[in-house]
């Protein structure tokens, strides 16, 4: 089964909403996928009409060793979901104990037998720069770094750049990450000169393509649903298409299929 992290450097960028629709258009091509909160925050459930509640009894039983398959949650969209709350996580206030809690779930799920029941898994991670998702960048075959088209998002490109670089002077050893840009608006200049500066920057590393600004993403989630089903026409589910078409294009989703 081929991995699929989305990160980024800074919270508020829309990396959440970005993982769950990209894993809904992305079923259009490799059928149900596992979709997996690795974000203390926990919110992907909610854009596919899991109630947090219904996490809770099965979070619990896969904490004390039962199958993380009880954990996974089901919906209509053709996502399987395994919430954060799965890891154990949510009921520890230590961020050391969570964070190496966190890395152990990493490497358990990457041996789960439960994988092999899917083509492709769509990681949410946890927003910033941690030990951890160096963890899940040796898990991953795609990672995905989401900004914005902004001064804040492209003060952090040297920051997220350096890091994946080094780590404490040695090259780091992992996938080649793309960076793309969302909640972009072509008639906004900043947004224009922001991504005219990343590219300098980021060079073939930053997607040519974006996704746009678009009020029925927020609409879709406060439906809960991926925008791909409230709003099968917008701007957005367009966006989304084109980027699991661009996958297909590197080979990703055909080698997701021919490894199921």
């Amino acid at each position: 089964m081929l991995r699929i992290s989305v990160m980024s450097p800074k919270g508020g960028v829309g990396k959440t909403t970005f993982a769950a629709n990209l894993a809904a258009s992305l079923t259009e091509r490799t059928g149900r996928i596992l979709a997996v909160d690795l974000d203390p925050q926990n919110a992907l459930q909610l854009h596919f009409g899991i109630d947090p509640g219904d996490a809770t009894e099965p979070s619990r039983k896969a904490r004390q060793g039962a199958s993380w398959q009880e954990a996974i949650l089901r919906n209509k969209h053709g996502v399987d979901v395994l919430p954060f709350g799965a890891f154990g996580m949510a009921e520890q206030t230590d961020a050391g104990h969570a964070a190496s809690g966190r890395l152990e779930g990493i490497e358990t799920l990457a041996a789960d037998p439960l994988f092999k029941a899917y083509s492709l898994a769509i990681l949410d991670t946890p927003a910033g720069t941690t030990p951890m998702l160096r963890k899940i960048m040796t898990v991953s075959d795609v990672v995905f770094i989401v900004l914005l088209p902004d001064a804040a998002s492209f003060a952090c490109v040297p920051q997220i750049t350096r890091w994946l670089q080094h780590d404490h002077g040695q090259p780091t050893e992992s996938c080649h990450p793309y960076y793309i840009l969302n909640q972009m608006d072509a008639r906004r200049r900043l947004h224009r000169d922001v991504k005219t500066l990343m590219g300098h920057v980021l060079g073939e590393s930053l997607l040519e393509f974006h996704i746009h600004s678009d009020a029925s993403v927020s609409e879709a989630l406060a439906q809960q649903q991926p925008v791909l089903r409230y709003a099968p026409h917008a701007q957005s589910t367009r966006d989304f298409g084109r980027l699991a078409h661009w996958l297909g294009e590197q080979g990703v989703t055909e080698r997701a299929m021919s490894v199921s």
